[in-house]
């Protein structure tokens, strides 16, 4: 089971490197066990509580972020004119037994 990492200000900071590591708050919590080559697709999914990562439908083992209790707001960076192409529908690999594509949040006011 990963650490925890104590959040600052009520925040935890989930990153994935370029070297696939799964950090919080700039700590190690784990390393993604399938390693991704160009053209893979990444996969992540959560449940309120636990983040997962997939590469090409197959779970990274090992690379679990949990106890998460919390908002998630996901933000991708690139570099160096890396392209990245996000898609959150119509998913090439079917998302696992329980998960559906990312509803968007309605303001009732």
């Amino acid at each position: 089971m990963p650490r925890q990492s104590s959040a600052r200000h009520g925040l935890t900071q989930l990153v994935v490197t370029s070297r696939w590591f799964l950090l919080a708050c700039n700590e190690p919590l784990a390393t993604l066990s399938i390693v991704p080559s160009e053209g893979d697709i990444i996969g992540v999914t959560f449940d309120h509580v636990q983040l997962q990562f997939y590469v090409n439908g197959k779970l990274a083992d090992g690379c679990v972020a949990s106890n998460l209790h919390t908002l998630v707001y996901p933000v991708f960076y690139v570099d160096d004119g890396a392209i990245i192409d996000v898609n959150f529908e119509k998913f090439y690999y079917e998302p696992p037994q329980g998960y559906s594509c990312i509803m968007k949040e309605q303001d009732m006011l």
